[in-house]
């Protein structure tokens, strides 16, 4: 997993790869290319390296990016970490609460936040504000981390909610579908919240029955001092919302988790 995709503005970082020079000793993707191909088209013995990278952003290095990536023997071998949903906290003991939140969707999949959009909101030079507007999402937090929790992986969300008005009109299609969009959030110190790599996992939900999200993967570090918060909300600026405004009631609980996978 490397640090670029289709939406950066380049490809690769220093040290990762250069398509315009690649030099495999001094670019670390590059390295592995050249070993891969050494080994099956050359027939060399040449080990085409771990099974599984991931590039992680908060190391520093010179040169080759080698020291930033971190490897396992495969995927999904890290452990998990469970976090339960309380009536507004996310707490790794057990669940503290099962107090409710509220929230509304709005009609017509109207947004009701403000993010970065999608793709070109890097182009953009105004800084762009990570607003939800009140009453139109639910969040549960983690305490402050006292050390750091890197995150490699899908995150799992097991979660309930309500909706009366979506059970009443189920009978009407896609035209009263509860549509939730699922996302983490690192919040710093002085309160300052931003969704990591601007991910969303938009889902369409069964109300009344619980259901599970797996959220986008991430290669993230929420460093000591600063929070985990979970956001599901009605409506995303990226997105289209569901046609039919609702109230969702969500509550914590010991089947209402948080998982992930944690190095």
């Amino acid at each position: 997993w490397h640090s670029w995709g289709h939406s950066s503005p380049t490809i690769g970082t220093p040290g990762e790869i250069d398509l315009n020079n690649p030099n495999p000793a001094t670019q670390y993707e590059t390295g592995r290319v050249f070993d891969w191909f050494a080994h099956y088209l050359k027939n060399e013995p040449v080990s085409t390296g771990p099974g599984f990278a991931y590039y992680r952003d908060w190391v520093s290095y010179t040169g080759n990016a080698a020291p930033a990536y971190g490897t396992a023997a495969s995927y999904g071998t890290f452990a998990s970490k469970r976090y339960y949903l309380g009536s507004s906290s996310l707490t790794t003991g057990s669940a503290s609460g099962t107090g409710k939140q509220s929230f509304f969707t709005a009609p017509a999949g109207l947004p009701t936040s403000m993010n970065p959009i999608d793709a070109v909101g890097s182009m953009i030079p105004i800084p762009q504000p990570e607003k939800d507007l009140p009453d139109t999402f639910a969040s549960w937090t983690t305490p402050t981390l006292t050390q750091n929790l890197d995150v490699v992986g899908v995150p799992v969300l097991h979660l309930k909610v309500s909706a009366p008005l979506s059970g009443l009109l189920s009978a009407g299609g896609n035209l009263t579908d509860l549509v939730l969009f699922v996302r983490l959030r690192d919040v710093a110190p002085d309160g300052t919240a931003t969704d990591i790599r601007q991910l969303t996992a938009p889902i369409r939900v069964n109300a009344n029955s619980p259901f599970v999200v797996r959220l986008p993967a991430i290669v993230h570090q929420f460093a000591a001092g600063h929070k985990l918060e979970l956001v599901v909300a009605g409506g995303l600026i990226n997105y289209r919302g569901g046609l039919t405004g609702n109230v969702v009631t969500t509550a914590g609980g010991s089947t209402q988790t948080l998982e992930l996978r944690t190095p």
